[in-house]
């Protein structure tokens, strides 16, 4: 009896020896490291373009685009677009979320944003140099 319990307790006593006391930490890779700062950065990014249009202030929004792309947006087509979805949505109340995806070399944010009258959702595409290449929201609000 007493030798079967010597042996008990030494099985007990190697399980819990084999058993990590403690999760080793993993190091995060330089690339997963980059991919999460890209993503931060673009969504800090797609936020500042949002409120900048909430804010009127369309021609510092107007600079986050590609510098090819400047010719074509403007100031002006930025307030236009914008207006154009505050007199189907209401007036802009605030950023609900952000969601960062890529696509082959392009970063889409999707911006949800609650207006007055509706929730929706704006993607903001930015190229790989973290420039605006386009700004859509649904045709049907």
């Amino acid at each position: 009896m007493k030798a079967n319990l010597a042996v008990l307790c030494l099985a007990v006593v190697g399980v819990f020896a084999s058993v990590p006391t403690h999760a080793t930490p993993v190091t995060p890779t330089p690339s997963s490291v980059s991919i999460l700062a890209q993503a931060t950065d673009i969504t800090d990014l797609a936020q500042e373009f949002i409120t900048e249009l909430a804010e009127a202030k369309y021609a510092v929004a107007v600079q986050k685009y590609d510098s090819e792309l400047r010719e074509s947006v403007t100031p002006q087509t930025l307030e236009a677009e914008w207006t154009d979805m505050i007199a189907k949505t209401g007036a802009f109340e605030n950023i609900v979320n952000v969601e960062v995806d890529t696509v082959d070399s392009s970063q889409i944010a999707v911006v949800t944003c609650e207006f007055e009258n509706t929730t929706i959702d704006i993607l903001v595409i930015f190229n790989t140099d973290g420039n605006i290449t386009a700004f859509n929201y649904p045709d049907e609000i």
